[in-house]
């Protein structure tokens, strides 16, 4: 126990369990809520981390503006990390305009991102021909970042 306990509270946990934050791997913070009041809500009912999807921030606004708020987030007492997108949820017409390298690198640089691709889906493209998709993720992975497609690969495909 510490020597100088003045300004602690202690807790008799005698008979409980203390268990760690729990830790939400796939969160869309912007659906019927935004990500400081999911954030602020979880964080009340005992998840301390979320990883959320980065896709409204790429239709929303420019990557500076997006950046500022994920430093405000990460001044939350819940952790809140991001994964970077590699392409939208369903074709759009602009893709390559919003999904395009200088901000797909800045993004898998930010000390918040934690991973690539989050929800790929554009898994015919990179079988078929789209090396920006396949270079993005083997950039994820030379930072140590993992690639979240996801997907489950069929038992007997392994």
């Amino acid at each position: 126990m510490p020597l100088n306990m003045t300004s602690m509270e202690v807790v008799d946990c005698s008979g409980k369990y203390v268990v760690p934050g729990y830790i939400e791997p796939h969160v869309h913070p912007f659906q019927l809520y935004n990500p400081y009041e999911l954030a602020m809500f979880a964080g009340q009912t005992g998840t301390t981390t979320l990883m959320n999807d980065n896709l409204p921030w790429l239709y929303l606004m420019d990557r500076n503006k997006a950046f500022s708020l994920l430093e405000d987030f990460m001044q939350l007492p819940v952790s809140m990390y991001w994964w970077a997108r590699f392409d939208s949820q369903s074709e759009i017409n602009e893709e390559q305009e919003i999904f395009n390298d200088e901000d797909i690198q800045a993004w898998l640089q930010h000390d918040a991102v934690v991973q690539g691709g989050g929800e790929l889906t554009a898994w015919p493209q990179v079988m078929k021909d789209d090396d920006r998709i396949l270079y993005w993720m083997q950039e994820a992975k030379r930072l140590r970042k993992p690639v979240e497609g996801h997907f489950r690969v069929h038992p007997k495909k392994r």
